[in-house]
């Protein structure tokens, strides 16, 4: 039988970084933010010392003011690469992608948003063998379907540009 969901909240409190990239993230007053130095800044969360297996499901969620784009990242294989779904302030676009150091970044899936970048957005994305599914603001999004599954990585926050601002960072898993 699956085992019973593993259901980590930050509750006010930064989540712990085991390892990210770039500008300063810091914490206080139940928000986590971070001042980017050029590069994609990522703070991974850590939800014990055991890997997610491939057929576990995931779910991230966060409030997100994004200032410009941040939003979620998961199978994160260190600096190398990652996949992601960030809000897109500037553009109106929730961007479900892909980072690698060899090519860059890359959109998989581009819907259109209303996204004030001061404003905090509920997102919440899932992560479920190969699928990706978003919601923004209470309102499913059309999903995208990975090549690889994606919830076996690490995972967590990320940042592209100056002075984004998280609150309510929850993950939640399921073991099969």
């Amino acid at each position: 039988p699956p085992s019973a969901p593993r259901d980590r909240s930050t509750a006010g409190r930064p989540p712990r970084s085991p390892g990210g990239t770039g500008g300063p993230w810091a914490g206080g007053n139940g928000l986590y933010s971070v001042t980017p130095d050029g590069g994609p800044d990522a703070s991974m969360l850590d939800i014990g010392p055991n890997p997610l297996a491939v057929s576990s499901s995931l779910e991230l969620s966060a409030d997100v003011a994004p200032n410009g784009r941040a939003g979620l990242v998961f199978d994160r294989y260190g600096n190398e690469g990652f996949k992601f779904v960030l809000l897109d302030a500037q553009a109106q676009q929730v961007v479900i992608g892909h980072y690698t150091s060899s090519r860059g970044w890359a959109s998989d899936a581009v819907v259109s948003a209303a996204i004030d970048p001061g404003t905090s957005h509920s997102l919440d994305v899932s992560l479920k063998g190969t699928t990706v599914s978003v919601t923004l603001d209470g309102q499913v999004l059309p999903g995208y379907a990975l090549h690889a599954p994606g919830g076996d990585r690490n995972f967590g926050l990320l940042a592209t540009r100056r002075g984004p601002r998280f609150a309510n960072v929850r993950v939640q898993t399921a073991h099969p």
